[in-house]
């Protein structure tokens, strides 16, 4: 099993500038497969509750928090100023996140699940990658998140992205026993590192408006 690790870029003068949404046209051309970030609509509902039902009640169990925001995300999630993404390969949507507005400065990564059909993959570090990115696009100086210790891999994913364990002083649900920080400066080229398995990934296509380099 070999992993693939590729390094963008990118430049956010250029996402001012034409103020355009970079996640919505961002596409990953995996050989034959094609992972598409597309934004929310009301079509996605559905998958964006069960994906994450999915994970929830397989380690522990969905509160009112969780049906408050997964049965009401574009009343609880988009219409407060915030934003949620899905991953879709071949017509199927298998991953998803959301930001939630906290306050101008400041965005929560939240409900980020991947189906289990297709994890080790690295669509969920991808899915955190562009993540920061959309944070960065929106000015946001602070991107948070509460998540368990259980969650061993999950922690660690975020650890190495730059997050820090911040004191917990609010309550959030009952699983989440552990408050992440990342702070996000706004005057530097932003780096991602992307993830696969598969040895062969061909090109990332960001919709013919930017060029990021060391990719061709």
């Amino acid at each position: 099993m070999c992993l693939v690790s590729l390094v963008i870029l990118c430049d956010f003068s250029v996402f001012r500038d034409e103020q355009v949404l970079f996640l919505n046209r961002f596409q990953i051309i995996l050989t034959m497969e094609k992972i598409e970030i597309i934004a929310y609509s009301d079509i996605y509902k559905d998958a964006f509750k069960s994906l994450n039902y999915e994970w929830i009640e397989k380690y522990f169990y969905v509160e009112p928090t969780d049906e408050l925001v997964l049965n009401n995300p574009e009343e609880v999630v988009i219409r407060t100023g915030g934003h949620i993404f899905f991953a879709r390969l071949n017509d199927e949507i298998v991953g998803t996140f959301a930001l939630l507005k906290i306050d101008d400065f400041t965005f929560e990564f939240a409900k980020m699940a991947v189906s289990v059909k297709f994890q080790n993959r690295g669509i969920g570090k991808m899915l955190l990658n562009l993540a920061i990115v959309k944070a960065k696009e929106l000015n946001a100086q602070r991107l948070v998140l509460y998540t368990n210790t259980a969650l061993e891999a999950a922690v660690n994913l975020y650890l190495k992205k730059g997050f820090r364990v911040i004191p917990k002083d609010d309550f959030h649900n009952n699983r989440a026993n552990v408050k992440m920080e990342l702070e996000i400066n706004q005057d530097k080229l932003f780096s991602s590192h992307i993830f696969f398995e598969n040895p062969e990934l061909v090109r990332i296509n960001i919709g013919g408006f930017m060029q990021c380099s060391g990719l061709d």
